[in-house]
């Protein structure tokens, strides 16, 4: 069989895809992964998709300060991940499944140009899940336009056969939901990472992901989030992803470490709460560690709904705003029932069969 995989940009939107893409090398499909520039595709053969122009996606995220949270998050759905990223991709996609041919595209939710590509051409598909069934939701009624624009209708994305790492606890039961886990977002049992900062003082792993720190709206939330922590009693490990430069942030006390990427499976281990925006890799991936998270979401819709599921269940909070985080983290190192709570998902997450046993 022959898989076509696509994901838009960012490490949060290709991740969950891997562990499934994986049971189909093992199984002895032939698997091509379709990926903007800049996506770390390790071990899959990987075509480049053109990237949606920053002077378009600029002014959109640009136009969210302001506007109340559902507003802002139709917007992104809409104007983003429905508009602008389709445009730039789908001819990219057309050509790939006429060229390729596909047996099946492989496409997670937010990727919306290869959905547009496999329908025209009658290829099924299956979607990979970036969090909770409420983005999907949100992103077919957020597409006004989207089937007179392109000629295909966005309603059967919501009754597509979805393939998800979210714990059956967190969300309502789903019928067209089959859930899995990911190997690699168990803990190691190895060595931490060389990149935490020396002591014993407890750890506290701050990540935006691999998207905000090219957004200039949200640059700041760096700076930010260690003028709140750096002088707590703890540890810090700070990573921004390739688009941001550690040296911005100048002469850092001995506490603190800012770098680009760390080994998460090495760092989470040794963390007793982990900050993030409520992407997916930090967010499951914490929660899979047994780790509670103070999420403090930022500019997509799924950070907020991810967010309040991880408030819902206990093993979390969620931070509004830059002023709230200090209070959040320290208001999580001493509680022990999100603790208990997030080890109780670590639990229900490992029991699930592991996502590279998919098969399609």
């Amino acid at each position: 069989m022959r898989v076509l995989a696509a994901s838009t940009a960012g490490a949060g939107h290709f991740g969950p895809m891997a562990p499934f893409l994986r049971g189909c090398l093992a199984a002895g499909h032939d698997v091509l992964v379709a990926v903007p520039a800049g996506i770390r595709t390790d071990g899959f053969e990987t075509r480049t998709l053109p990237g949606t122009p920053p002077e378009i996606l600029g002014p959109i995220f640009g136009s969210l300060a302001g506007l109340p949270r559902p507003q802002a998050n139709a917007r992104v759905m809409r104007e983003v991940f429905g508009g602008a990223n389709v445009d730039a991709t789908l001819a990219a996609h057309e050509a790939l499944v006429d060229e390729w041919r596909p047996d099946l595209v492989v496409r997670e939710v937010a990727e919306v140009g290869s959905y547009v590509a496999a329908t025209r051409a009658g290829v099924p598909h299956v979607q990979v899940a970036l969090g909770l069934r409420a983005m999907e939701e949100l992103l077919v009624g957020s597409l006004d336009g989207f089937a007179d624009r392109y000629g295909v209708d966005p309603a059967p994305l919501l009754t597509t056969p979805t393939l998800s790492l979210v714990p059956p606890s967190m969300e309502p039961p789903d019928p067209h939901r089959t859930r899995y886990r990911d190997p690699a977002m168990a803990p190691t049992t190895g060595e931490p990472a060389d990149e935490l900062p020396p002591g014993d003082d407890p750890l506290v792993y701050v990540t935006y992901g691999s998207v905000a720190a090219s957004l200039p709206p949200f640059r700041g939330v760096y700076r930010e989030s260690l003028d709140a922590l750096a002088d707590l009693p703890v540890r810090i490990l700070m990573t921004t992803g390739d688009a941001g430069d550690p040296a911005e942030l100048g002469d850092l006390p001995p506490n603190v470490r800012v770098v680009r990427w760390a080994p998460q499976d090495r760092v989470l281990p040794y963390a007793s709460v982990a900050v993030g925006h409520g992407g997916f890799g930090t967010t499951f991936g914490a929660l899979a560690a047994g780790v509670p998270v103070a999420v403090r979401p930022l500019f997509s819709s799924d950070q907020f709904t991810n967010a309040a599921a991880v408030a819902r269940a206990g093993a979390g909070v969620v931070v509004d705003g830059p002023g709230a985080l200090r209070d959040a983290v320290t208001g999580l190192l001493a509680n022990d029932i999100a603790r208990q709570a997030a080890r109780a998902l670590a639990d229900e997450i490992a029991a699930l069969p592991p996502a590279d046993e998919w098969r399609p």
